[in-house]
């Protein structure tokens, strides 16, 4: 299956923090409503573009690994629905499982 996307980004051999900052800027360029494909090698991409997401209220549709790459599908959400910071710690990584949140 191909995954339906507007923008890739390739963040290919790129290392942290380069990564998620990539994909930061990527996001704040994309009308909203758009979805971001992003691709990746650094081992903590994951982490750090989950928390990306949270924080500002995107939706992660859709994450994978195949043959020591990692994918993510992520539509931009309006602009300032930031999750609250207590959210945040509250919920942690689990908060993704709910697609989005409002502040």
């Amino acid at each position: 299956m191909k995954p339906s996307f507007h923008r890739k980004l390739d963040l290919r051999g790129l290392h942290c923090p380069q990564p998620v900052l990539n994909c930061r800027a990527a996001l704040a360029g994309l009308p909203v409503g758009e979805v971001l494909y992003v691709m990746a090698t650094e081992q903590g991409v994951e982490r750090e573009i989950r928390s990306l997401v949270l924080r500002h209220a995107h939706v992660l549709e859709a994450q994978w690994e195949a043959e020591g790459l990692r994918h993510f599908l992520i539509r931009k959400t309006e602009p300032g629905l930031l999750a609250p910071r207590w959210m945040l710690y509250l919920l942690g990584d689990e908060a993704i499982t709910l697609g989005y949140l409002q502040a």
